[in-house]
Formats: C-alpha cells, sequence, structure tokens
C-alpha cells in the first residue's frame, strides 16, 4: 500500500486520518462548550493539554508498528464501537445542517444515509481509494474552517460585543469543564495505525517508528492550532453563555463571523468533517481487525476488511433506522467511548486487562503523575451531565465485550485449544 501512494502521499493520508476524529462535529461542539466556560484563559488548559499528548499519544501510536498483542483487544473494540456511535451521531447531524442550510426539502435522513453510503463505497473498493478520499474530505474542511478563522480574525461579520466578556467569562466552571481538552485529541493514534498498515509491521521497525512518533506529533501540533485559532475567533464574535448553552457553537460562530456565509461555509466544515472522522474510523477498524488476524488474535474471516466495513455501515444503519440518533443514550455511548479511548492511551485498563490474561506488563510505560491525572480527568468526566450510571455501564459492556474477544479468540483462547484438541 504504501508504494501504491508513495511516501509522501502515505505520510499526508496518514496525517489526514489522524485528524479525522479531531474535525468532526462533535469535537467542534465540546471545544465551543469549553470556550463558553472558560473564555481565553481556557486556552492555557488548551495548550497544557496538548503539550500532554505530545508526551502521552506518540508512545501508543508507534506501539501500532509493534506485533499485535492480547492488550491490543481493547484499543480495537473501543474503536470499534466508537465506529459505530460516534458515526451514527455525527452523520445524522450532518443531515440536519445540509437540511437546515443548503436544502430544507432534502430528508435529514435520506442525506445521512447517503454520506453513509459514500462512505461504504470508498472502503468497498480498495484501503488506497478510501485514503484519497480521507485526504481530500479533511482538506476541504480544513479549507473552509481557515476562511473562517482568517476572516474572524481579520474581524469580519458584525460582531456581538463579545471581546469585554472572554477572558473570565464566568466566576464558577464545573470542575469536569476543565478536563474537556483530554477529549479534543481522542483519535489521534490513528494516524499510526494507518502509517503501520500502508508500511507493514516489522519492516524496517525501528525507524518506521520514529516516523510514526514525528507523525503523530505533527498531528497533535495541527490540532491545536486548529483548536487554538478557532476558540480564539469563536470567543470574540459570540457572547460566551451562548457558546456555553450552545448544542452548535461552532454554526453560532460562523454566523457571528460571516453572517450567512459564515453558515455555508461552517455546513461545508461539518458535512466534510463528518465525512473524514468516520472514514477515518471504518480505516482504524479494517488495519486493526488486519493486524490482530496477520499475528493470529483473530480468526482469518475477520481479515476481510471490505466485511469490515460492511458490518460497521450495516450497524450505523441499524442504529439510524432505529431511532438511536439524537437520543440522549447516544450521547451517553459516545461520552463514554471517548472517556474509555483516553483511558487505553494511559494504560490503566490495558495494562489490567493484560495482567489478568496473560500476566504480562502492558509495553506502554508513564509517569504515575500523568496516569493518574488522565484517570481522575477521565472519571470526571463519566460523573458530569445526566446519565452517570448509563455512562459506566457502557464502559464495562466495551470493557466486556474486549474480555470476550481475548478469552475466545487469542492464541491461548477457547478457539485455540479447540483447534489444538482437533490436531
Amino acid at each position: 500500500m504504501g508504494r501504491t501512494l508513495g511516501s509522501k502521499a502515505t505520510v499526508m493520508a496518514s496525517l489526514s486520518a489522524g485528524a479525522g476524529v479531531l474535525i468532526c462535529p462533535d469535537t467542534l461542539v465540546r471545544l465551543g462548550q469549553f470556550t463558553g466556560y472558560t473564555g481565553l484563559w481556557g486556552l492555557v488548559l488548551l495548550v497544557l493539554t496538548m503539550v500532554l499528548f505530545f508526551y502521552l499519544v506518540p508512545e501508543i501510536g508507534a506501539s501500532a508498528m509493534r506485533p499485535a498483542t492480547a492488550w491490543t483487544y481493547l484499543p480495537m473494540t473501543v474503536r470499534m464501537v466508537a465506529a459505530v456511535v460516534l458515526s451514527t451521531g455525527v452523520l445524522v447531524s450532518s443531515g440536519f445542517v445540509f437540511n437546515e442550510i443548503f436544502l430544507y426539502w432534502f430528508p435529514n435522513f435520506g442525506f445521512a444515509f447517503f454520506l453513509l453510503s459514500l462512505i461504504l463505497a470508498a472502503n468497498m473498493m480498495s484501503v488506497e481509494t478510501g485514503l484519497k478520499c480521507q485526504m481530500g474530505s479533511t482538506g476541504i474542511c480544513l479549507g473552509s474552517l481557515f476562511i473562517l478563522v482568517v476572516a474572524g480574525l481579520a474581524g469580519a461579520g458584525d460582531g456581538h460585543g463579545a471581546f469585554d466578556h472572554t477572558l473570565f467569562p464566568s466566576p464558577f466552571v464545573p470542575l469536569p469543564v476543565l478536563f474537556f481538552p483530554l477529549l479534543l485529541w481522542v483519535g489521534v493514534d490513528i494516524a499510526g495505525i494507518v502509517m503501520a498498515g500502508m508500511t507493514g509491521t516489522g519492516r524496517k521497525k525501528k525507524s518506521h517508528t520514529g516516523q510514526v512518533r514525528n507523525l503523530i506529533g505533527l498531528t497533535i501540533l495541527c490540532g491545536g492550532l486548529i483548536f487554538l485559532v478557532w476558540a480564539v475567533v469563536s470567543a470574540f464574535h459570540v457572547p460566551p453563555e451562548k457558546l456555553a448553552g450552545s448544542g452548535i457553537p461552532h454554526l453560532k460562530a460562523a454566523r457571528g463571523i460571516l453572517g450567512d456565509t459564515g453558515r455555508y461555509l461552517m455546513g461545508t466544515v461539518v458535512i466534510f468533517g463528518t465525512l473524514a472522522g468516520v472514514n477515518a474510523l471504518f480505516l482504524a477498524c479494517r488495519l486493526s481487525a488486519a493486524s490482530l488476524v496477520r499475528d493470529g488474535y483473530l480468526p482469518a474471516v475477520a481479515g476481510n476488511s471490505r466485511a469490515i466495513a460492511i458490518l460497521l455501515a450495516a450497524a450505523v444503519g441499524l442504529m439510524m433506522g432505529f431511532g438511536m440518533a439524537g437520543s440522549e443514550k447516544l450521547e451517553y455511548w459516545i461520552e463514554a467511548v471517548f472517556v474509555l479511548w483516553l483511558m487505553t492511551y494511559t494504560g490503566i485498563f490495558t495494562g489490567i486487562f493484560t495482567c489478568i490474561f496473560s500476566g504480562a506488563d502492558h509495553p506502554g510505560h508513564l509517569p504515575p503523575f500523568i496516569r493518574t491525572l488522565v484517570t481522575i480527568g477521565g472519571v470526571l468526566l463519566l460523573f458530569y451531565g445526566e446519565g452517570r450510571l448509563l455512562k459506566w455501564g457502557y464502559v464495562f459492556v466495551i470493557l466486556g465485550m474486549a474480555f470476550l474477544q481475548q478469552i475466545i479468540f487469542s492464541p491461548g483462547g477457547i478457539s485455540a485449544a479447540r483447534g489444538r484438541h482437533r490436531t
């Protein structure tokens, strides 16, 4: 795959895949609400979180270059669940945006299914085709956002007098809100997964591991710059209380910057950001499954990457068809899976997972302070808002799914034992 696209295209494809979840609509919503609560002093927290991820994520991404192990089940399960629940949410959100901004007569769910069919079609062709679509979607999304940022920084739009209230908009900020930035960079490790899938695990291992670290570091930096400038622009054009209390703060900011033109541009950002985010998740699941099959941790049938894409698309379609989109339960699922995804970066759950079944240590090693900080942040985020019991319930469901795969499919599991018995 790497030779098909070329070395530069491989880097660009991996970079765009790593940015996919970072630029999807849900991330823009979290960023807007965080900015509304904290104002411009929240930029300090964004910078500190970016520094944390510089230290945290490159090691996790580089682990994609190593052969699969038992602990790989949990991150893959988390990504699979995210590919279903997050995709359901953002696809339907894009349908509503398309209906409200571009064509009011076009069915919301019709457009959501149309986008899903485009993503499935790209994934049915080849991984290379999916990555080319990824680069195109990411480029259009970031290009539209760049226009809004430039216009916002230049003072375009009618303004709302928000400047005087942006430094300390509220004397009280809910404690979990301070940890919102931890979720903004979740998904950046997909860049490493794509790079590993395109170069081949084990080939030129040392040089590729260093390349993956640099690539993810660049993705974190680019994502951080996008978050910082968009937070500044949003704070200067929309009053903080409207950002904090809105479910569409990015659309409010775009309208404040360029009026109806801003709405059209942000509509483009939402639609192509959705394509980039969902496609990145589909690609990550396909490549993760292929890695586990290659190293003997999943049966050969799971190595059919097109079948993985079909199953994911079918699950998303069923979720939308049964009315899960827009429900509070779906939002709780998304919050739970994002927090658990964050936890996998620290090795908290994956270390426990591996020790129980294989007695081996998790390959990553982090200082106790960082583990504790991120764990506290994740716990507080799960307790924030409504549906606390459901969120924790979903976390344990996902953990149970990963444990079940370990019990059944690992080299020492049930399926392997049956194979030896038959032999």
